[in-house]
């Protein structure tokens, strides 16, 4: 698969087991299938978050057969205390923080809590507002 180098961003949602651990633990990223079949490729072993204000990088492996057929979270202790240190460490249901995400190459991508660069619209807002096709 080409990797897909662009300026516009997807937006993920911060994803927690239930269990508030101060150390990151339990914590990840949870994308969209849109997300899953445009950018990532079952050939790599892992993604790479560059997080926003955060030295170390997070390198979530997707090279588990439950992640392609069923999953849609990426788990990783240093998301969780990124989170927890940017004040997103616990959230109502439904409130989950989003995770704007802007692909840099190949597995590689920036995570940010605000949008990126003033961009506010998410591919996955904008395919959830286009207004299907009529046939006659």
């Amino acid at each position: 698969m080409e990797s897909k180098i662009m300026s516009h961003i997807i937006l993920a949602k911060a994803w927690n087991n239930g269990k508030f651990l101060p150390n990151g633990g339990g914590y990840g990223v949870w994308l969209t299938n849109y997300f899953k079949d445009e950018y990532l490729d079952v050939e790599w072993a892992s993604v790479i978050l560059e997080l926003e204000g955060w030295e170390k990088v997070a390198e979530l492996g997707i090279n588990t057969d439950a992640f392609w057929t069923r999953g849609r979270e990426l788990r990783s202790g240093i998301i969780g205390k990124w989170l927890i240190a940017n004040g997103k460490g616990t959230w109502a249901e439904g409130q989950e923080p989003e995770i704007f995400l802007r692909p840099l190459g190949k597995n590689r991508f920036a995570a940010s809590l605000s949008p990126i660069d003033g961009i506010e619209d998410s591919v996955d807002a904008i395919l959830s507002t286009a207004q299907p096709l009529k046939t006659e």
